[in-house]
């Protein structure tokens, strides 16, 4: 080997050695960013009903699920689509699309399935596909708990949130406080807040 080609090579050697290290502090770097990113997720409620958009936004966001720190996946009425209470309460609203429409007299229910899952539905579609998510992304949370944070929400009739705030004792109050401790959406017990968007 002559003295151009030796110094080549050790030049070539300083800059591999240089570009290896580089590339390790990166990687340290990214999987810090990654970790305080994950720390700093927004907390997400996220409410539907049975209408196209609102579930065609539910099949977006679930794409978009590692960026959000999921509490509630919860089941709404709008002025579209409305389940009654069950007891045939009969409800009306004046300006209502119903009303729009020529349906004048109260009604028990207005365009809500039978046994409406589209949520549930959605999920388990999800749970099909989250072997190949995870394969490109190991931070899609598991459809398992997914399911553990759909509820039902104001269903009844648009706009009447009685029937939620009634619910003191039900399963969807967990959500909002999933520790045992007397505070909700908080890092420890002497941390600020934490919003819920």
């Amino acid at each position: 080997m002559n003295a151009i080609t030796t110094q080549f090579s050790i030049h070539c050697k300083a800059i591999a050695a240089l570009s290896m290290v580089v590339c390790m502090n990166f990687g340290h770097a990214a999987q810090a960013k990654a970790a305080t990113v994950a720390a700093e997720k927004p907390r997400v409620i996220i409410t539907c009903d049975p209408e196209l958009d609102d579930n065609n936004s539910l099949i977006r966001f679930l794409l978009y699920s590692t960026d959000f720190d999921i509490r509630g996946l919860i089941y709404a009425s709008s002025q579209f689509h409305w389940k009654g209470d069950g007891k045939g309460t009969t409800w009306w609203v004046p300006g209502r699309e119903y009303d729009r429409i020529g349906k004048t007299t109260p009604m028990a229910s207005y365009r809500y399935a039978k046994d409406e899952q589209f949520i549930d539905d959605n999920v388990a579609v999800y749970a099909q596909v989250y072997p190949n998510l995870v394969k490109h992304n190991a931070h899609y949370p598991s459809p398992a708990l997914l399911k553990s944070k759909i509820r039902e929400g104001n269903v009844a009739f648009d706009g009447d949130f009685r029937a939620t705030h009634r619910a003191r004792n039900s399963s969807n109050r967990r959500l909002f406080r999933p520790t045992r401790r007397r505070f909700s959406f908080r890092r420890g017990a002497d941390a600020a807040p934490l919003p819920a968007h």
